[in-house]
C-alpha cells in the first residue's frame, strides 16, 4: 500500500529557495523533452533551439527558485525570458513559468503591489506590438484574452494571500470570530416570540 507521508523534517528546515528550485528544474527538464511545448501567443513558426533559446529557458526556469523571496525579481526575469521565447518562436515548456511567477507575485509580494501590476501591464504592450509586427496571426482579442488569463493568475495568488492558511508566520493571527460589543448582544428576554 502506498503511504502518503509528510516531507522529511530537513525539507521544512531548508531555505525557501531550495524548496522552490525543483519547480524550475522540472520546467527546465520538460523544456528539452520532445513534444512538450509551452505557452504560445500567435502562430509564429516553431524555431529549433539555439544559444539564445538556452538563455530564454534559463531566464524562465531558474528565477522560480526565488519566487517567494524576491517575487518581483522573479517576475521580471521570467517575463524577459518569456518575451524572448515568444518573439523568437521557441515556444518551450518553460513558458509555463510565467503564470507561476505571476501567482507568486500575487501571493508573496509585500510592497509596491500596484506598481508591479502596472509595470507588468506596461511591459506586456511591447511584447504584443512586437508579435503583431512579426505577423503572428493573433487577433487583438487573443492578446487581450492572454492578458486576462495572466491577470487571473495574479488574482489567484492575491486570493491565496488573503486566505488565513497562507499567511506568513510573522503575520498577526486572524481571529476566527469577530468580537461583538456587549450592547449588540441580544438578551434572552428580548428574543420572545409573539
Amino acid at each position: 500500500m502506498i503511504s502518503l507521508r509528510r516531507p522529511p523534517e530537513w525539507w521544512h528546515r531548508a531555505d525557501v529557495t531550495i524548496r522552490d528550485l525543483p519547480i524550475g528544474l522540472l520546467c527546465l527538464a520538460a523544456s528539452f523533452l520532445p513534444g512538450f511545448y509551452g505557452t504560445q501567443i500567435g502562430n509564429l513558426p516553431h524555431r529549433p533551439f539555439d544559444a539564445l533559446a538556452f538563455v530564454a529557458i534559463a531566464l524562465e526556469c531558474f528565477p522560480l527558485a526565488v519566487r517567494r523571496r524576491w517575487p518581483a525579481v522573479c517576475l521580471a526575469l521570467v517575463s524577459a525570458g518569456f518575451a524572448i521565447d515568444q518573439i523568437r518562436g521557441y515556444h518551450s515548456f518553460a513558458g509555463t513559468a510565467l503564470p507561476i511567477a505571476l501567482l507568486s507575485v500575487g501571493a508573496h509580494l509585500e510592497r509596491h503591489r500596484r506598481t508591479a501590476a502596472i509595470a507588468f501591464s506596461v511591459a506586456y504592450v511591447p511584447l504584443a506590438v512586437a508579435l503583431i509586427l512579426l505577423d503572428s496571426g493573433e487577433p487583438p482579442s487573443g492578446f487581450v484574452t492572454f492578458y486576462l488569463a495572466m491577470v487571473l493568475a495574479w488574482g489567484f495568488g492575491a486570493w491565496l494571500r488573503s486566505t488565513p492558511g497562507s499567511r506568513m508566520p510573522n503575520a498577526a493571527p486572524v481571529s476566527p470570530r469577530t468580537p461583538v460589543p456587549p450592547n449588540a448582544r441580544a438578551s434572552p428576554a428580548s428574543c420572545t416570540m409573539s
